[in-house]
């Protein structure tokens, strides 16, 4: 039993949708509608500084969701092979998943529990989903997936279990997405021109969630269409 396969192949995917993500993601957009109270003339000289903004600001909440996602499919992994079912993962589960920590603080202890509930069970059927695949012998990602899954199953899969949007569809405005943006080191000597450069809170629950929708759906596509090629090449 391996689940190395699995893993290569969650990754690959995960990869292509965040760099979808990046593509789709407009820092511009998201610093007018989510900067709230910060300063007219802040905006604007930011909003000069793309470049800056993407390496500090974009690129490193990629990665932290990147790493994130990895981490909890991880356990995902350990928790389809396991017998034991989910009570030894419960907590780990819960502690990997980035929309936990993205819960709104406005979201009630009764509305908390319900997402964390939904949460887990999202990650307890992809789980149960990758149990044929764990169980394949091979370490190749494409061999593992045509020798154990039809061309039609495969689609499905894909289509339904590869959705990391769909939590946000279904708890609408339960989640915020946040980080904080220092002017000081984006602008430099500019700064120095302005009245306030002090740090400020960004939400950009608003664009993230247009981004990676979007990213998302190109790739869900896309991917689709080489499992279709993939199971040509073997027939």
């Amino acid at each position: 039993m391996t689940d190395t396969a699995v893993k290569n192949g969650f990754e690959q995917f995960v990869d292509e949708t965040l760099t979808a993500t990046a593509e789709e993601f407009r820092i511009a957009r998201a610093l007018r509608n989510g900067a709230g109270d910060a300063p007219t003339r802040l905006i604007d000289a930011l909003l000069g500084r793309s470049t800056a903004l993407h390496r500090y600001v974009v690129q490193p909440e990629l990665q932290k969701y990147h790493t994130e996602i990895l981490q909890q499919f991880a356990v995902i992994a350990a928790y389809a092979a396991d017998d034991r079912g989910v009570e030894p993962y419960r907590e780990q589960l819960l502690s990997t998943d980035t929309y936990v920590d993205a819960i709104s603080p406005t979201v009630s202890s009764e509305k908390r529990a319900d997402i964390e509930t939904a949460l887990l069970d999202r990650s307890t059927t992809l789980g149960d989903a990758i149990v044929p695949l764990i169980r394949h012998p091979s370490d190749e990602f494409w061999t593992t997936v045509t020798e154990t899954f039809t061309e039609e199953e495969a689609k499905n899969f894909v289509n339904t279990k590869f959705r990391f949007t769909q939590p946000i569809d279904t708890f609408p405005a339960a989640f915020r997405f946040e980080t904080t943006i220092d002017p000081e080191r984006l602008l430099g000597p500019v700064g120095a021109l302005l009245p306030a450069t002090q740090p400020f809170t960004l939400d950009f629950t608003e664009e993230a969630t247009v981004a990676m929708k979007r990213g998302e759906h190109r790739i869900i596509r896309n991917t689709i269409q080489t499992v279709h090629h993939q199971y040509q090449s073997d027939s």
